[in-house]
């Protein structure tokens, strides 16, 4: 069975900037006191429903223990279809009690958080309310079918109407969006989907309500195992189109990989062959005049000439095998040419300079780090620098290299547009490779992206591997 689900804010995802938490508490306060007066103006219809209060809330508890998370600060809960089919069969206040005693929120293995829970207890509760008052209004019976689907999607959308108009402006202060990329978040990575199952409430509603007008709480609990077994599915749906998601990133980045490791095997070659035109064909190329020379005397029969020549031909032999030797022990001491890892940063930045890059700061202290902890520094420098001046519109970059007892500590900012870190893009996959080196070195990664705010990735990277 399809179920529908109530949108809530998760906790434990991240911590809420304070814009988004001074919003959750006045919406919190004007939300109670707005339930408070209806509750206690309806206080005789509560009472007349008491019995049913009960029932209708503890199965919303029930449905309610089942959570799928669609978005960072965004899950679905599965008590849509208790807290629709109590707002069929109880009257307004009674039935937004009923989804404010049910509902609880799930810490997700974190300590809950006070302000969060009483801002999802709210805000579900008064979207009950809005949704009970358009069904009374409508004069719903749930034996009158089919008219009494109508009743149903004319619930659901006041319900879902309240539910979403306080839960937007909340992703857009937590996560400092704007309204429609905040609209994008909430309806999660499959839109057409989740509306789906919002819409799957039409059905299952009057459903449940039906059951418990016709069999009591036993009807009520059947279709509650229905719902729980709906909402079970979907979750197993969620976590399989994560992995599916995860497979597809890790297959991109094994291709990105491949082709970053021949574009560096051309790089290799082009600065060995730069090295080897600059420093030694030069040396190689005054043996070679100076052997032209010792054979012209000796041709000539200008013995007293032969010994300054000869002299010199032994000078150019030397200077010839003093530049190979800096150029083979500079590809034996590092992977990055003689300069280590300072230098092949200052190349890039000189790259991407020569490219109308934005103004790149660099800060690279002296450290002591192996081949392969220096390596895996540069690449993601690289890929980071490389990014930020394609995609950032920054003004500014700034690249930051520092030994930290036994550690490099790694930090690459820019002043850009920024990004949605959740959204599925291209360039993501660049950010997983260098996730995945870093953390098979022993490292730890991290990036802090949003849109509007720039980007700063981060990694501490064991200096002796």
């Amino acid at each position: 069975m399809a179920t529908g689900a109530v949108l809530e804010i998760r906790q434990g995802s991240r911590s809420n900037p304070s814009g988004a938490r001074i919003y959750m508490l006045v919406a919190s306060c004007g939300g109670a006191a707005a339930l408070a007066l209806v509750m206690f103006a309806g206080h005789e219809a509560i009472a007349r429903d008491i019995q049913g209060l009960v029932i209708w809330a503890a199965a919303a508890f029930l449905a309610d223990a089942l959570v799928v998370q669609i978005a960072p600060s965004a899950t679905l809960s599965m008590s849509m279809p208790v807290t629709l089919g109590a707002a069929i069969v109880l009257s307004p206040p009674a039935a937004a009690l009923a989804a404010f005693v049910g509902t609880w929120s799930r810490a997700d293995g974190h300590r809950r958080d006070p302000l969060v829970e009483a801002f999802n207890r709210v805000q579900v509760s008064c979207a009950t309310l809005a949704a009970s008052f358009v069904a009374s209004s409508l004069d719903s019976d749930p034996v009158a079918w089919p008219a009494v689907l109508g009743v149903a999607l004319a619930a659901l959308l006041a319900d879902t109407s309240t539910n979403v108009a306080l839960m937007l402006p909340f992703i857009r202060l937590s996560e400092r969006v704007s309204l429609v990329a905040a609209a994008r978040l909430l309806l999660g990575e499959r839109p057409a989907h989740n509306m789906l199952v919002y819409l799957s409430a039409v059905l299952t509603g009057p459903v449940v309500a039906l059951c418990y007008v016709s069999a009591g709480p036993v009807g009520l609990g059947a279709a509650l195992v229905g719902i729980v077994l709906g909402g079970r599915a979907l979750l197993e749906s969620q976590r399989a189109v994560g992995l599916l998601t995860r497979i597809e990133s890790k297959d991109a980045a094994i291709r990105t990989a491949t082709e970053q490791a021949v574009r560096e095997r051309r790089d290799e070659r082009t600065s060995l062959a730069g090295e080897l035109h600059d420093e030694v064909l030069p040396a190689l190329f005054k043996v070679h005049l100076m052997g032209q020379v010792v054979r012209h005397d000796l041709a000539s029969g200008r013995l007293l000439e032969l010994e300054e020549d000869v002299a010199s031909l032994l000078d150019a032999t030397e200077a010839a095998q003093s530049s190979m030797r800096e150029v083979v022990g500079g590809l034996r001491t590092t992977p990055m040419g003689p300069e280590g890892l300072p230098g092949a940063i200052r190349h890039v930045a000189d790259q991407l300079r020569a490219l109308a890059a934005p103004r790149i700061e660099l800060d690279v202290e002296s450290f002591d780090a192996s081949e392969r902890g220096q390596l895996v520094a540069f690449q993601v420098i690289r890929e980071a620098m490389g990014n930020a001046a394609k995609y950032s519109r920054a003004s500014r970059i700034r690249v930051s290299v520092r030994g930290d007892d036994g550690w490099l500590r790694v930090v690459i900012d820019d002043d850009g547009s920024g990004f949605d870190p959740t959204a599925h893009h291209e360039g993501h996959f660049g950010l997983l490779l260098m996730r995945e080196r870093v953390e098979a070195a022993g490292g730890s990664f991290d990036l802090d992206a949003r849109l509007g705010l720039g980007v700063v990735v981060s990694a501490s990277i064991p200096a002796q591997m």
